[in-house]
């Protein structure tokens, strides 16, 4: 089925980069450097959790927890934060991690946080909002306003491999659809560092849910990054890429995916990612290379071709 596959639907991580993250920096809203053991706490709780508290615990260079973890809320790709209720000695503090975008509209003075992570997305790089509040939020429940404390900022691996797969997409007429949890400026950045060009611009998953069904087929069909999106949307854009009459390839590697590969005409799973990912999957990377199906493509269509021919002869 690979040779007719005329689109392919992708994520960031794992297949842009090599999902190997590095704290860049911790940017503290002004005199609230104080809450640096907070910080820590969290990430410590959470690490086993997160791959990204673990690279935020490693790079501040925690490794103990100062502080007992009492209560917490998850983090959800819909919802897009997590928090937790965290005890030390006899002070009780709970704090909410998560998207700048969604944490950050509900601080007051969190301005100048904004524009520093608007700098980083132009970098490439990913952004997570800490900040404190007065109650645990309840799942479902506006969380209310709370103070915002700081930035952290991210990197992660280029995978150089990835610039090849897409000059090789480009040959064969196979288009990419980036479709990621991350800011899309941070992927559209990425991909400039890779040399490879955004060609149908960005779409977030706010404006995809403000769409119309029309407005919706339109942004799918032209453009190239997504980001923002939540794991329903991520199979409504498989979906109607396929009712457009495109032929779909998806690629995933987390529980988060498996509705956009249960939805796509061939589903591809990274062999690092989760076992309900590879359950549902037809192909299964086993160096996590996303080169590797494009190759497998190319010579899928070099084989159809040849049968062509013979049949004339």
């Amino acid at each position: 089925a690979l040779n007719y596959v005329d689109v392919v639907c992708l994520d960031k991580t794992g297949t842009l980069t090599a999902n190997e993250l590095k704290l860049d920096r911790v940017t503290w809203a002004t005199g609230m450097e104080g809450y640096l053991p907070w910080l820590g706490a969290y990430m410590v709780a959470t690490r086993n959790d997160s791959k990204t508290a673990g690279a935020i615990a490693e790079g501040l260079a925690i490794h103990s927890n100062a502080a007992e973890e009492q209560a917490k809320v998850p983090f959800n790709s819909e919802r897009r934060w997590s928090a937790l209720r965290l005890k030390a000695g006899s002070e009780e503090r709970v704090y909410v991690l998560g998207a700048p975008e969604t944490v950050f509209a509900n601080c007051e003075g969190a301005e100048d946080l904004l524009q520093s992570y608007k700098e980083a997305t132009g970098r490439g790089l990913r952004g997570v909002a800490f900040a404190e509040a007065d109650v645990l939020p309840e799942v479902g429940q506006d969380f209310g306003a709370f103070r915002p404390l700081a930035l952290i900022t991210l990197g992660d691996v280029l995978r150089r491999e990835v610039t090849e797969a897409f000059e090789m997409m480009d040959s064969l007429g196979i288009e990419p659809k980036i479709i990621s949890g991350d800011n899309p400026h941070t992927v559209a950045a990425l991909l400039a560092q890779l040399g490879i060009e955004a060609k149908g611009g960005l779409a977030s998953g706010d404006q995809l849910a403000a769409m119309d069904p029309e407005g919706f087929a339109r942004a799918v069909e032209t453009t190239t990054v997504f980001g923002r999106i939540d794991p329903e949307q991520k199979a409504e854009i498989v979906t109607e890429l396929r009712r457009q009459g495109r032929f779909v390839a998806m690629v995933g590697d987390g529980a988060n995916d498996v509705r956009a590969l249960r939805a796509a005409d061939v589903a591809v799973a990274m062999a690092s990612g989760t076992s309900t990912a590879r359950a549902v999957a037809g192909i299964v990377l086993l160096n996590d290379s996303f080169g590797a199906l494009i190759r497998g493509a190319k010579e899928a269509t070099g084989v159809l071709g040849n049968a062509a021919r013979l049949s004339k002869l």
